[in-house]
């Protein structure tokens, strides 16, 4: 749902925090990080995380309220194995005018020491492409040049979102050590969000007034107080696979943020604290999920065999789960919604949500 909040920032105050912040500004690194050529707080990493800092705040445009998120992130690479992290990654979705994400200002520079002095090579647009993963979403994939053993590189980027309502979470911990990271977030006094910490590394925290002021197009002004929020982490180990832990994702230091509430002056608040109800009516409301269970049709003769056979309940479950897994091969995707579900089955490769629908659809 869009807030038809029309308002423009005059004035963004935002403190500087953390000394350390004039010594990391995109382009200007130092000849020590490009020479570097171990890490001797772990000398098996393939790179690591020297600087990265996501900088979130509220905006408007023309439509309405937006969030931004702003990226910048230094990674020396130490060994050959660990070029893959010049490639990067940023999901994103389109759902049209007024409802969608977009990227802006990506910039990105590879830093080599070469014949005694410092070359640099700029990312440019050869090396960027988007990938539509599922209907409304999207990948914009880019990977920094002429990287190898030594190189280091430094990425930027907006994320601007019309999804007021959502504040993207934050990964302080990487597979690869991570030397400092930066969450620093400014929040309106309107919203209310829940901030969810996870990890076992302590993080140094900061939580102090910042001010706004805002402008209506009626010509009126609004002062507002906002939540400035900064956590830092330092030194962080690579999070590493245990085969006792299923899911390592739930171990590692992140930081996430729900919001509970709206409250614009003039209006009631209004709360989005959900019952589970209520996530259950969105997600079956939803075309690209109840809408795939509710499906019918396909792979209906097969189907049709099983449950007509004399095999027991438990053996008919394990043929339907042989039946989609024959019929469709996971591509490595994870994902929840799914707008292409009858395209995965005639290609015979989907995510796995495709597969996972292929499979409750048939039971139900």
């Amino acid at each position: 749902m869009k807030i038809t909040f029309f308002i423009a920032v005059c004035c963004l105050f935002v403190t500087t925090v953390f000394g350390a912040e004039k010594d990391n500004k995109f382009g200007k690194v130092t000849d020590d990080e490009v020479k570097m050529s171990t890490f001797s707080a772990d000398s098996s990493a393939a790179a690591v995380v020297l600087y990265e800092k996501g900088t979130t705040y509220y905006q408007v445009n023309a439509g309405g309220l937006q969030v931004c998120l702003d990226v910048y992130a230094k990674i020396k690479i130490l060994k050959s194995s660990g070029t893959d992290y010049a490639i990067v990654k940023i999901p994103y979705e389109d759902y049209g005018v007024g409802n969608k994400e977009y990227i802006q200002g990506l910039d990105g520079y590879a830093y080599n020491y070469e014949n005694g002095k410092v070359e640099k090579t700029r990312l440019s647009k050869e090396y960027i492409t988007t990938e539509n993963t599922d209907g409304k979403h999207f990948i914009r994939k880019f990977t920094i040049p002429n990287v190898k053993a030594g190189t280091l590189i430094e990425y930027k980027y907006s994320l601007v979102s019309d999804f007021e309502r959502t504040i993207r979470s934050w990964r302080f911990q990487w597979n690869i050590p991570v030397c400092q990271s930066i969450c620093d977030v400014l929040i309106p006094e309107y919203f209310t969000f829940h901030i969810n910490v996870r990890g076992y590394y302590p993080l140094e925290t900061i939580n102090e007034p910042g001010n706004q002021t805002f402008s209506f197009p009626s010509g009126g002004m609004l002062n507002c107080i906002s939540k400035h929020i900064v956590m830092k982490a330092t030194n962080l180990p690579a999070i590493k696979k245990d085969k006792y832990v299923a899911y390592i994702n739930d171990y590692v230091s992140s930081v996430s943020f729900e919001m509970s509430g709206i409250q614009i002056p003039g209006t009631l608040y209004k709360s989005f604290s959900y019952t589970w109800q209520d996530v259950e009516k969105q997600l079956m409301d939803d075309n690209n999920f109840g809408g795939n269970l509710k499906q019918s049709g396909l792979l209906k003769e097969e189907v049709k065999a099983i449950k007509t056979s004399s095999l027991p309940n438990s053996e008919k479950i394990t043929a339907l789960y042989q039946l989609v897994q024959s019929k469709v091969k996971w591509n490595n995707r994870i994902g929840l919604y799914s707008a292409e579900l009858k395209k995965a089955l005639k290609n015979g490769e989907g995510s796995s949500s495709e597969i996972n629908f292929s499979i409750l659809g048939r039971a139900a």
